[in-house]
Order: C-alpha cells, then structure tokens, then sequence
C-alpha cells in the first residue's frame, strides 16, 4: 500500500534559500510582516542599513513580526 502524500514547501521572503532550489522545489514564498515604527525615520537604502544605524544610536527597540495574511 503505497502511504505517500503530497508535500508543500513554503517559506518566507526572508529565506536565504538559492532561486534554482526555490524553482526546482516549488517552494511557495510568502510576505514576512515586520512592523518596526522607530526604523522608518532611519537613513539607509535597506532594512539592514537601518537597523545598524539603530545599534549604533543605542536604541533597543525590537521589531515585531506576524505571520500573513491567510489569501
């Protein structure tokens, strides 16, 4: 008796995965929700740009994450 099911892959957009293994997988890639109120006012042409900006300032602010939204 054959027992198998098929699988899903699924994975936020922050992956660090290579995009042949994304496309040779089909690993479904959703948004990742940050909401990080301080970090819009920081100079920097990316999140990780500010958010060192941030540590240098001293601030220990955290970012808060969720999951998306069900589509």
């Amino acid at each position: 008796m054959d027992n198998k099911k098929p699988v899903g892959l699924v994975s936020d957009e922050a992956c660090d995965l290579p995009k042949e293994i994304i496309a040779k997988y089909e690993i479904g890639i959703v948004p990742l929700n940050v909401a990080w109120p301080e970090i819009e006012n920081i100079p920097g042409e990316n999140m990780f740009q500010k958010i060192r900006e941030l540590e240098k300032r001293g601030d220990k602010s955290f970012a808060k994450t969720s999951q998306p939204s069900p589509k």
